[in-house]
């Protein structure tokens, strides 16, 4: 589903007047195509040519294929993949990277190179063309060393806060392998709930509402209230911040 499956609608689909890419040049640029989201742990970056390389590397591993129900590519189907990705209004992608520790700067060790510290991927998907308050969402810790660290978390609760506040989302949907005990114990915590179960798939559909008002999602109110810095992304990396909710 992450790669070489085609999202039902096609290109545009998703929010129908309300797309997150917007016009220029005669080409879709895509709402995050130079923006960065950073949180106190991790911040997402858009997912640029100059990542494939790394992005390859890590969905060489069968593991992480079979958790995230994704085909082999070559490293250039991996570059036409990105372009597609970069220009589809269907789909809001970012990579996440681990956040150098406030104080690191005066080590006496320098921080590791900012390649290093990407760490893995969240995306939303925006598959139904009526529905345009409701994404997909997942998220992918490719590094091991990376994992059961909380990171993962801060990114869902970083894309979501987004999502809600600049695309108008009010519902997410996870779709989680039943082997994946770990993916699932994380959605729970963020409070979503356990809905369908897809035998065909072996997969449970989880939820979170935002704005429901029945206790159903204790954590939503912190999905609209985590607090966001969003930042212009460009060669050099992160410039011009603004402050996101919360700040």
């Amino acid at each position: 589903r992450r790669r070489g499956a085609p999202v039902p609608g096609g290109p545009g689909a998703g929010l129908r007047g309300a797309p997150c890419g917007v016009q220029h040049g005669g080409c879709v640029m895509r709402l995050n195509l130079a923006t960065a989201v950073v949180g106190e742990r991790v911040t997402l970056v858009p997912y640029l040519a100059e990542f494939v390389e790394k992005y390859h590397g890590w969905m060489a591993d069968s593991h992480i294929l079979e958790m995230t129900a994704s085909e082999p590519l070559t490293l250039e189907e991996e570059y036409a993949m990105q372009r597609r990705w970069a220009e589809d209004e269907d789909k809001l992608t970012f990579l996440i990277a681990e956040n150098v520790p406030e104080g690191a700067a005066a080590a006496s060790v320098p921080p590791p190179p900012f390649a290093e510290r990407l760490c893995g991927d969240v995306n939303i998907f925006l598959n139904d063309p009526e529905d345009r308050l409701t994404g997909e969402i997942e998220v992918m810790i490719a590094s091991a060393a990376h994992r059961r660290r909380g990171l993962a978390s801060e990114a869902l609760r970083l894309l979501m806060a987004y999502a809600s506040h600049h695309l108008g989302l009010r519902r997410y949907v996870a779709k989680v392998a039943a082997h994946n005990e770990p993916s699932l114990a994380l959605f729970r915590r963020l409070g979503f709930a356990d809905g369908e179960y897809v035998a065909v798939f072996q997969e449970h559909h989880m939820e979170l509402v935002l704005g429901r008002g029945d206790g159903h999602a204790p954590h939503a109110a912190e999905v609209v209230e985590r607090p966001f810095v969003l930042a212009d992304w460009g060669l050099g990396g992160v410039a011009e911040e603004t402050e996101g909710p919360g700040e």
